[in-house]
């Protein structure tokens, strides 16, 4: 699946928009890129890890800062350990990732909690949700 950054930017009075077309574009392409139970289960530690540290860099910056750094080691550990690619933030340089990534992750904690976090590869799940 090819991607680049500009594909889906919609320009509007000079100001980039986010388009439900560019979730659902960049939706797709995070979801192709996030196949393997590895670096599926170390975004699901990484990323509200990230989120917590977000208010404790305002509250103690040095455990802030560790959080964040443990947060982004596990998704970096998913893609080159498990996954054998790049990040797609990394790849893409794409703003737009960051929500994605959150729906992306708390749609995986939503199959952990109703037990459907299988070992299947998620480019095969109905992703009709999106349209």
């Amino acid at each position: 699946m090819t991607y680049s950054s500009t594909d889906s930017y919609t320009k509007r009075d000079g100001e980039f928009t986010f388009t439900r077309a560019d979730f659902v574009n960049i939706y797709r392409m995070y979801a192709h890129k996030h196949r393997t139970t590895g670096c599926r289960i170390t975004h699901l530690l990484g990323v509200p890890t990230i989120i917590l540290s977000l208010p404790m860099l305002l509250r103690r910056l040095p455990v802030g800062l560790l959080l964040m750094a443990i947060g982004y080691s596990f998704q970096i550990a998913g893609h080159y350990v498990f996954e054998k690619n790049k990040p797609v933030l990394l790849e893409t340089k794409d703003p737009r990732v960051i929500p994605v990534a959150l729906v992306f992750v708390a749609r995986e904690w939503m199959r952990v909690f109703t037990g459907r976090f299988t070992n299947r590869d998620l480019t095969k799940h109905s992703d009709s949700w999106l349209d």
